[in-house]
């Protein structure tokens, strides 16, 4: 996993979101546990907007920083820019049947 301080930012302010809707998820354990886990990089801002919401081109300026292949996201305007520069996005869905069953 890879994360760059813009991209913790948002998981940040989301899973503030997301306690507020669902009681009972501990959100500080689990980003504790993404960001242990993760390598964080700093990558500069892209050149050009790749994504049609620019709030989303972190992900592919991170991805390309770490030289990260992959994506793992729902995220429609991610998932149309697959293969920009080399970088895949999948879904959950598709992560799981490609990589995690077998």
């Amino acid at each position: 996993m890879v994360l760059s301080p813009e991209i913790l930012d948002e998981y940040t302010r989301v899973s503030a979101e997301l306690a507020e809707k669902f009681s009972g998820i501990n959100v500080k354990r689990i980003l504790d546990l993404i960001v242990v886990h993760s390598e964080v990089c700093s990558p500069a801002p892209m050149a050009e907007r790749v994504c049609e919401d620019p709030h989303d081109d972190m992900f592919i300026a991170a991805a390309i920083d770490s030289r990260t292949k992959i994506i793992v996201s729902g995220d429609k305007h991610l998932l149309k820019v697959s293969g920009y520069q080399g970088v895949s996005v999948i879904t959950p869905r598709q992560f799981l049947a490609q990589h995690l069953t077998k």
